[in-house]
């Protein structure tokens, strides 16, 4: 599956985002990954789960000076 889906992203990158990715929601502090399931339940049920956290440091230029720091960012992927 892993060289499946390394294939698919090299040809045709979009499509298959499309096709996983259902939402990408970014917050000042945190990004959650949202991805489609072939689950369907009624609305009541349809609360999602998170199946990964983690806080990522990403590169970020202070505009008042200039220099580069690390943002701490939490990254949260659910279905």
């Amino acid at each position: 599956m892993r060289r499946y889906y390394l294939t698919a992203l090299r040809q045709e990158p979009q499509l298959l985002i499309s096709t996983l990715v259902k939402e990408i929601l970014l917050y000042d502090d945190k990004m959650v990954i949202t991805y489609n399931t072939p689950l369907h339940e009624g609305s009541d049920d349809d609360r999602g789960f998170s199946f990964y956290e983690k806080t990522l440091f990403l590169p970020c230029t202070v505009p008042q000076s200039g220099e580069t720091t690390l943002l701490p960012i939490q990254t949260v992927m659910r279905v």
